[in-house]
């Protein structure tokens, strides 16, 4: 089913590796939604005016030049306006406080699930409140799902 352009999720990628930031991104596409922008560093991320546009931010936690996704996170001017969603392989390196108000998806992330998961996201963001619970594997952070219910 084809997404409308106003239910289309303007997603942001900050992903330092190359592979998995294209993975990603097709699997974006392949959802109906908008990649409008791809940094791999905190630096090339916050220098980029797109990451202040985006409904969904996708945040890995390690970054090229050792800075974190959870900078870039702390960093967001429009948090509210955003979800942010952390995909890593390292759960436990995400903040309880920022793990609170974010989601995360454990990596390798199934195409199935993330594709839930986006689907749920654009149900929270531009058709509220959500018809269906997140999927199992989107874990929501309690200020989060306050926030979206």
């Amino acid at each position: 089913d084809m997404t409308g352009q106003d239910e289309q999720l303007k997603v942001f990628i900050v992903e330092d590796e190359a592979v998995i930031a294209m993975d990603i991104g097709s699997m974006v596409l392949d959802a109906g939604h908008q990649v409008i922008g791809e940094a791999d560093t905190y630096a090339s991320a916050c220098s980029d005016p797109a990451l202040a546009e985006a409904d969904v931010v996708l945040l890995d936690v390690q970054l090229a030049d050792g800075s974190s996704g959870v900078d870039v996170y702390h960093s967001l001017k429009n948090k509210v306006g955003s979800i942010q969603v952390f995909l890593t392989a390292n759960m436990n390196m995400i903040p309880a406080a920022v793990a609170d108000k974010t989601a995360k998806m454990s990596k390798p992330i199934p195409r199935v699930s993330f594709e839930k998961a986006l689907h749920f996201l654009a149900d929270c963001l531009k058709r509220p409140p959500p018809a269906s619970p997140a999927p199992d594997e989107l874990i929501v952070g309690s200020a989060l799902a306050e926030r979206i219910k």
